[in-house]
This record gives structure tokens, C-alpha cells and sequence, in this order.
């Protein structure tokens, strides 16, 4: 795997999964699961489920895909294919390689979801990353005006928070690399680029700050033990329907 050889391997393996027809027994058992379970949905979010991500020491946020906007069955099956692909991409064979996980015992699982409308979405954290004796009184969360999707795979500079669940209360970290919509009369920083980067409204930070005390709710009532102190990564949606909790899963820094 120290070969340079490999990524070329790696893309030409990608390349002979995207070009292959899903065998029939498969695509009749997941249109099957979607007739039952998703019946009238017109987006889809496909993303991956991999037994070498989301382990301790090793998360592996980011270098799988995960697509949304799926629109047709056929899409629906070639995005399955991506992500199969993204399994043997040369950046998740070598990451794996360097903290140990063999390709050999490393397998893909899919996920299809329906794609909800979102006002705003993102990534929570129930503890203060930054600290690292551990914060029992702070929630971190990022947070995008335009999909958690962005958050989770590090396309987008998001709006950065902690919320004290506490004392109550919380402050901004970062306004992000993206020019905010809500007030376009606002005054807020301005990117390298001269883009003006807005704080949220104060409304969207109300909601944050139920959010992040929802969290911490959720932390307890996930946690291994009695000591409820294992903070927990929350991916999550708002939108007119209300709050989506997308992904939940143990913190691994």
C-alpha cells in the first residue's frame, strides 16, 4: 500500500463499480424497501454506512460519499455504486492504512433517506472539542444555511457556536465563508474575497440553543454507562416540519 501504483489501482477499481449493473436480486429487493418504506418521497439522500467509520480513533468524516438530490431510480442505483466506490478511493484506502483498518475487513453498507426541506442544518458536538479535559457545560455545534451535507463533508465553512446548557446563554465561534441571506442590510465580516459573512438570526440561535439542550438529552440518553458523560455527534436538519436528527452517533475526536 506504500506504492505509488495504488491510487492508480484504486481509481481504475472505482471506475469498474460505477460502470457495473447492479444485479437484479439487489435492485428488486431496494426498490422493494423503497415501495414500503418511501413511498411518495421525491428526494432521496443516499449515503454510506461503512463498519471502518465512526470507531474510536477514527471517525472517518468526510471521506465517504454521501449524495443528495436523488431524484429517479436510476439515480438512486448509481448513487449506490458511488458510494460502494468511495470504499476504494485512494484518500479512504490510505487514511485506513495509516491507523490500521485492512482493506481485507473493511465493507460498505448503504443508506437511502428521504431528503427533507431545510431551513438550516449541520453537526453538534455535546461537549467543547477545543477543551480537551472535556466540557460538561458547553454544546459545539456548526451549523449552514444551506445543507448539513456541506458541514459534514468540509465543503462549506460553517457558522460555529457553543451553547452553554448550564447557565444557559452562548456565543459565536466563526460566521463561516458564506454570505448569509437573512439580512442583506445587516453589517457582518467580510471574507478574504469581500463577501459579506453575517451571524444568524437571532431566532435561528434561539432554536440552536433548544437544540443543543436536546442534545445533551440525548447524550444521557444514549450514554454506555450512569455517568452520562459521553458526549455524543449529532447530525441534524431544521426546516418547516421542525427538527430532523439525520445521524446520531458516540463523539470520537
Amino acid at each position: 500500500l506504500d506504492l505509488r501504483e495504488i491510487d492508480a489501482l484504486c481509481l481504475n477499481l472505482q471506475a469498474l463499480i460505477r460502470h457495473a449493473r447492479v444485479p437484479e436480486k439487489i435492485r428488486t429487493a431496494v426498490d422493494a424497501q423503497i415501495s414500503s418504506h418511501l413511498a411518495g418521497v421525491s428526494k432521496f439522500v443516499v449515503r454510506s454506512s461503512s463498519n471502518a467509520e465512526d470507531l474510536e480513533g477514527f471517525s472517518a468524516a468526510g471521506i465517504y460519499e454521501s449524495i443528495n438530490h436523488v431524484a429517479s431510480a436510476d439515480n438512486v442505483f448509481q448513487s449506490i455504486k458511488e458510494v460502494w466506490a468511495s470504499l476504494v478511493s485512494p484518500r479512504s484506502v490510505r487514511l485506513r492504512q495509516e491507523v490500521g483498518i485492512s482493506l481485507d475487513t473493511s465493507y460498505m453498507g448503504v443508506i437511502v433517506q428521504e431528503e427533507v426541506e431545510a431551513q438550516i442544518g449541520g453537526v453538534m458536538v455535546t461537549t467543547n472539542p477545543m477543551n480537551r479535559a472535556g466540557d460538561f457545560r458547553n454544546v459545539y455545534i456548526n451549523a449552514s444555511l444551506h445543507s448539513a451535507i456541506e458541514v459534514v463533508q468540509g465543503t462549506e465553512a460553517p457558522h460555529q457556536y457553543l451553547f452553554n446548557t448550564v447557565e444557559g446563554g452562548g456565543r459565536t465561534l466563526s460566521l463561516g465563508a458564506n454570505e448569509s441571506q437573512e439580512s442583506k442590510d445587516a453589517k457582518g465580516a467580510k471574507d478574504s474575497n469581500g463577501a459579506r459573512r453575517e451571524d444568524l438570526s437571532e431566532g435561528n440561535k434561539k432554536m440552536l440553543q433548544r437544540l443543543a439542550f436536546a442534545g445533551r438529552l440525548l447524550q444521557s440518553h444514549f450514554s454506555p454507562d450512569y455517568l452520562f458523560n459521553s458526549p455524543v455527534d449529532i447530525e441534524w436538519l431544521f426546516g418547516p416540519e421542525g427538527l430532523f436528527v439525520l445521524q446520531l452517533r458516540p463523539y470520537s475526536k
